[in-house]
């Protein structure tokens, strides 16, 4: 007789395991789908991705001083969920350029707030962490321009930059 209680328990084991487990499974599933459909709805942010430097510029007075193709560094950007990390490839004097901070896209207007950053970039921006861009979008291409005065000279000037978005996640 004792048997026969055994044996029904372990008839009953599994169909109690799928009366349990079964609405686990619901569950999770219906929160998964949520995550997918929040993904899908989440809005779109234009400038968000790994971005290589293919043109820089500097504008004053009217004149346009371009680069030539061997002057124009090796320089990525990497921007995620309000965050910036960007890197130049060392200058002839071995100069280090990089930095890190957060960032903020309000229509055509782009505000990078450096958290840290190399020396040079420390003396280059002085107490101005923040640096404003007017940023254009078109096909993959991103255009970003500032104001930033030249350290030996005193002058200001223009500073234009093109980006090529490297990873197409997006439709920017």
């Amino acid at each position: 007789m004792k048997t026969e209680k055994c044996e029904n328990f372990y008839l009953l084991k599994p169909v109690i395991l799928l009366f349990v487990l079964f609405p686990f499974c619901i569950a999770c599933n219906q929160k998964s789908d949520k995550c997918i459909l929040n993904e899908m709805n989440k809005p779109n942010d234009p400038i968000e991705g790994v971005w290589e430097l293919t043109n820089q510029f500097k504008v004053r007075d009217g004149d346009t001083l371009y680069l030539g193709p061997d002057e124009i560094p090796v320089k990525h950007k990497i921007y995620l969920d309000g965050f910036v990390i960007w890197t130049d490839e060392p200058t002839y004097d071995s100069l280090e350029w990089h930095g890190y901070g957060t960032y903020r896209l309000t229509n055509d207007t782009l505000i990078e707030k450096q958290v840290s950053m190399s020396l040079p970039m420390q003396e280059e921006l002085g107490s101005q962490w923040e640096v404003i861009y007017q940023v254009e979008f078109e096909n993959g291409y991103c255009k970003q321009a500032t104001n930033r005065m030249h350290r030996s000279r005193g002058t200001i000037y223009l500073v234009v930059e093109e980006w090529k978005k490297l990873n197409r996640r997006t439709n920017h």
